[in-house]
């Protein structure tokens, strides 16, 4: 529900506030791989407004330690990594929403 919210608002308040634009192919359909280089915490509503279909993000764990941001990620559908080891359950949980035809970012 949350992610319908999001989806609904973000984009207008984005292209009303920033004049934000996207010009030229959207990404392709299928499963797919979105690789962003995350300067801001304004990436992720950008990169969602941005590319036309619900994206599901790879996420700091430390999101999760509190509660009603907890709730948020997951509700958006993010994926916790854990950034001290490599994460194999991370990249397990990434190839099974790939398999699901989710689109996924890095």
């Amino acid at each position: 529900m949350l992610y319908r919210v999001v989806r609904a608002t973000v984009p207008r308040l984005l292209r009303r506030v920033w004049r934000l634009r996207v010009e030229g192919a959207n990404v392709p359909p299928g499963p797919a791989i979105v690789v962003s280089n995350h300067d801001s915490l304004a990436d992720p509503f950008v990169l969602g407004t941005a590319i036309d279909r619900p994206l599901r993000y790879l996420a700091k764990r430390e999101l999760w330690r509190y509660r009603p941001l907890a709730w948020a990620v997951e509700s958006l559908g993010a994926i916790p990594v854990s950034r001290q080891r490599g994460d194999v359950g991370a990249v397990e949980a990434a190839a099974r929403a790939m398999a699901a035809r989710d689109t996924i970012v890095i």
